[in-house]
């Protein structure tokens, strides 16, 4: 996938850290986090969608604690923090979430939100 940079941007979204290789081709780097969200990687994603769930999400228990796999309602977070979640990740990964995906099963668990994103972004490209 590619993401609308110059030939130098080499495996964007790839399992592995997106890298951009000099004009050349004699060096390269990682790129840091200020990546495009279309172009992070599965890791960066959900980092940043753990930052925004312990942020707008209102869990009873530790964050610390939280997993990706972890239920998230079973945690504590209530039907009107899942609003505030939802917009949140709207804004921050620039999407909307449609109505078919408006449930519980899409917001139950940071791998969840991950996935329903991903599948986002792919409609977009």
């Amino acid at each position: 996938m590619t993401c609308g940079y110059p030939a130098l941007f080499l495996f964007c979204g790839a399992p592995t850290s997106p890298i951009i290789a000099s004009p050349d081709m004699k060096s390269a780097i990682r790129i840091s986090s200020a990546l495009p969200v279309e172009c992070q990687t599965e890791a960066q994603m959900k980092d940043k969608i753990r930052k925004i769930v312990a942020d707008h999400a209102r869990l009873g228990v530790e964050f610390e604690r939280v997993e990706h796999s972890t239920n998230l309602y079973r945690a504590g977070m209530t039907s009107f923090s899942s609003v505030a979640l939802m917009i949140a990740l709207e804004n921050e990964f620039d999407l909307e979430f449609p109505d078919g995906m408006l449930s519980r099963n899409v917001f139950e668990s940071i791998d969840s939100i991950a996935d329903a994103i991903e599948r986002l972004q792919q409609v977009q490209s």
